[in-house]
């Protein structure tokens, strides 16, 4: 994933992916939780109207962005 990906929340919830679609604006950032690795997103969540940090693992890969 990368910057520009569209990303839905994963696992899928009830709503349609288009409910719950946001636009990666930042990272990766690597980090820990506990003695696991973790690699997190920026998320602009397009319904929420907010920016939030998520780990690769709650997020599922819509559309790539083209360079």
């Amino acid at each position: 994933m990368k910057i520009g990906d569209l990303v839905t929340w994963c696992p899928p919830s009830e709503f349609e992916p288009e409910e719950n679609m946001g636009i990666i604006v930042d990272g990766p950032r690597v980090g820990t939780a506990g003695e696991e690795k973790t690699t997190s997103y920026q998320i602009a969540w397009f319904q929420a109207k907010e920016t939030y940090w998520h780990n690769d693992d709650n997020l599922r890969l819509y559309s790539e962005a083209s360079n």
